[in-house]
C-alpha cells in the first residue's frame, strides 16, 4: 500500500545534487542520478509525493569557481508534473551563495561564514516559481516573499546589498 493513502500529510521527496552510493542507485534501478530530476523522473516522483525538495544548486547551478550559471528548468518541470517545489537550503553565509552575492573580504579567514546577499538569492528562486524554502534566515525569505512577484521579476538577478552585521 502506498504511504500517500495512509496519511493526510503532504509527502516530500528531497533531491540532493550528489548521487547516493552505487548500491542505492542499483537497488532503485537508477542509471544516472540526474535522471531523478529529469522531466520523466519528476513525473515518477509525483506518483508518490506532493512536494519535491531540490538542493538550491539543482535550480541555480554554479560552475566550479562558484559563478552562477543559467537557471535549470527544474521548477517548471516539477510544476508540470504536479509537484510543489520547496528548495533547500537558502542560507545567508557566503559559502552557500554564488560569487556575485558574496560579501566581505575574500582574504579574511572568516569570509566563508560571513553574511552575503541571501535576499537576492531568494528573489531569484521565487522569480523562477519556487513555492517554499528551507533556510537559516527565514526572516529574510518571509520579507522577500512578501514583496511579491512584481518585485522578484524586476530585479531577480541584480545583487542588492550586503547585510550589516547582525
Amino acid at each position: 500500500m502506498m504511504l500517500r493513502k495512509l496519511t493526510p500529510i503532504k509527502l516530500m521527496f528531497l533531491v540532493n545534487s550528489q548521487a547516493p552510493p552505487a548500491s542505492v542507485m542499483a537497488a532503485n534501478h537508477i542509471a544516472n542520478w540526474s535522471d531523478v530530476w529529469s522531466s520523466d523522473g519528476l513525473k515518477r516522483i509525483a506518483a508518490f509525493a506532493d512536494i519535491v525538495g531540490p538542493e538550491t544548486q539543482i535550480i541555480l547551478p554554479r560552475d566550479t569557481d562558484g559563478r552562477g550559471l543559467p537557471p535549470s528548468a527544474f521548477v517548471a518541470n516539477a510544476h508540470a508534473a504536479g509537484l510543489l517545489v520547496h528548495v533547500w537550503s537558502v542560507n545567508p553565509e557566503n559559502q552557500d551563495l554564488p560569487l556575485d552575492l558574496r560579501c566581505g573580504d575574500p582574504a579574511a579567514p572568516t569570509f566563508p561564514h560571513q553574511l552575503g546577499d541571501v535576499a537576492t538569492q531568494a528573489r531569484r528562486l521565487f522569480a523562477l516559481g519556487v513555492d517554499g524554502a528551507f533556510s537559516d534566515a527565514p526572516e529574510v525569505l518571509v520579507k522577500v516573499r512578501s514583496e511579491g512577484a512584481s518585485a522578484w521579476a524586476t530585479s531577480p538577478g541584480s545583487p542588492g546589498s550586503c547585510p550589516s552585521v547582525r
